[in-house]
């Protein structure tokens, strides 16, 4: 975490000012391979008091690198992470707490997720060497957002018995490998509330059958060549969000879009409906075909109100474009005049109106014009 240098210097005024400064400098510590050893053993064996501070440790680790080997002071230290909240563990390799002679790196890491107080656990490219659950069964009992982002496992058989997670909320599933989607039984969150998936392969996505089906949010990462989900038969989301990117033609985001809402088996429950789409590589062509498409997106959101528990729609796209003329050839639309504002905020009024004029819907519709840098050129915001 790199701290701004103003905190720091303030820290140094007087007492009073480092006892303010210091819960700040060290609430997130974040720490990779090459300056673990060092950075750990100032904490450990100089400024032990300052652990307590912890409230977010983040550990990147290249287990696969020639690094010296993880000292075997390592678990002590961790264990004094007594206020930790949040543990983020990213890049690691082949980690497993339950062999009969573990490292001092498995030992420490069965010891950060045995903190009391740890609410988030988050994986990213992490290898799990053993079985998934045993490595998380420490954390069962308080754990409310469990991430697991990427990650590799080389389990293939089913769990025979799953672990209640009763206090989890959150669930992220980013690109997971198929079998760990497959399997029948796995953890059991029975008090789940928001579920994110992520994936961005072209296999038809299904619903992992070990997910409670109780959840109340979802959210999708895709891409506009993304599988179709499969949701099967029992979720009754009232929140859906669907962020979506690619450079595909303006049809097949809102084709992929309007086939994932139809497919949840219950979506006259939906409340709120978010949708995000990036769209790259935005040609006249592209502009043309958008405000077509818009309105089209605009029929299905119609019809899906008429079902009666629809509240709110909000629409954003990013459109990131090169030196492209609008349908006045004169009009760049990297540097737009006030007209063609006024032109772009009409139409987009105009495909819009029969959702503005219902009474029963809160509708938002947001179109951003970026550079291929992501700078934003100007944007245009209806909304009734």
């Amino acid at each position: 975490m790199k701290v701004p240098p103003c905190l720091t210097a303030c820290s140094l005024v007087c007492h009073a000012w480092n006892d303010i400064c210091r819960p700040h400098i060290f609430r997130i510590v974040e720490i990779n391979a090459r300056t673990l050893t060092p950075r750990l053993s100032f904490l450990h064996f100089k400024a032990s008091h300052l652990c307590n501070y912890v409230l977010d440790f983040r550990l990147s680790l290249d287990t696969r690198a020639d690094y010296e080997p993880f000292p075997a002071w390592l678990p002590d230290c961790f264990s004094r992470f007594g206020n930790l909240g949040t543990l983020h563990l990213m890049d690691g390799g082949s980690v497993d707490p339950s062999l009969t002679a573990p490292s001092p790196l498995d030992v420490g890491i069965t010891t950060l997720l045995a903190a009391p107080h740890l609410r988030k656990l988050h994986f990213e490219e992490w290898n799990f060497a053993g079985n998934v659950v045993s490595i998380l069964l420490p954390t069962s009992s308080r754990l409310e957002e469990l991430s697991l982002n990427d990650i590799s496992t080389n389990m293939i058989t089913v769990v025979s018995s799953r672990v209640r997670f009763d206090a989890l909320q959150l669930l992220g599933l980013y690109n997971i490998p198929g079998p760990l989607l497959e399997f029948k039984t796995f953890i059991e969150c029975p008090n789940l509330r928001s579920l994110v998936a992520e994936w961005y392969g072209p296999v038809r996505w299904k619903l992992p059958p070990w997910i409670s089906t109780r959840f109340s949010e979802l959210t999708l990462n895709v891409s506009v060549r993304s599988g179709r989900p499969d949701f099967g038969e029992a979720i009754q989301p009232s929140v859906l969000t669907i962020n979506i990117l690619g450079s595909d033609s303006c049809s097949n985001f809102i084709t992929w879009i309007k086939n994932c809402v139809a497919s949840l088996p219950f979506r006259n429950l939906l409340h709120r409906v978010t949708i995000n789409i990036k769209l790259t590589g935005v040609n006249e062509r592209k502009c043309e075909e958008l405000y077509r498409e818009l309105e089209s997106l605009s029929v299905f959101f119609h019809k899906l109100c008429d079902l009666g528990a629809l509240q709110r729609v909000v629409l954003k796209i990013e459109l990131f474009v090169g030196r492209v003329n609008t349908i006045n050839d004169s009009c760049d639309i990297l540097d737009p005049s006030n007209e063609v504002k006024a032109q772009e905020l009409a139409k987009l009024e105009d495909l819009c109106s029969a959702l503005f004029e219902r009474d029963d819907l809160d509708f938002d519709v947001i179109l951003e014009w970026r550079k291929t840098s992501g700078a934003l050129v100007f944007y245009t915001r209806v909304q009734n």
